[in-house]
């Protein structure tokens, strides 16, 4: 559950160990699937020092692959911000966790939780 002592509880962890073991186990080889290739273009362009990175992606195709190449290419890690929702399940929201990845609370995903509390649903 998405609360005030979860995000209290958050830390951003240099170097996230399950960040790089998922990194070495089930992104090794990111091109396995048939017709889907990886591809990144002007790494050259990416700063030295801190940056933010603004993407635009679907679900299926999200920010794990470009997290473990920019981990690969350039020994860094990343910490991204994810759909709150994402923290309903204790199972996924403690890999997100794992993993640096920030929860993002939507107007809409604190308007339907105050409604479900309102209605008794919660």
């Amino acid at each position: 559950m998405l609360d005030i002592d979860r995000l209290k509880r958050i830390r951003l962890n240099r170097y996230p160990f399950v960040q790089r073991m998922v990194g070495y186990v089930l992104l090794v080889n990111q091109n396995w699937a048939p017709g889907f290739e990886v591809e990144f273009e002007n790494a050259d362009r990416i700063p030295d020092g801190p940056v933010i990175f603004a993407m635009n992606h679907t679900d299926r195709y999200n920010y794990f692959p470009f997290q473990v190449w920019i981990w690969r290419a350039f020994n860094r890690f990343t910490a991204t911000w994810v759909k709150g929702k994402y923290y309903e399940n204790w199972f996924v929201g403690s890999f997100m966790e794992k993993t640096n990845q920030l929860p993002t609370i939507s107007r809409g995903y604190i308007i339907s939780k105050d409604f479900l509390s309102a209605m008794d649903r919660s």
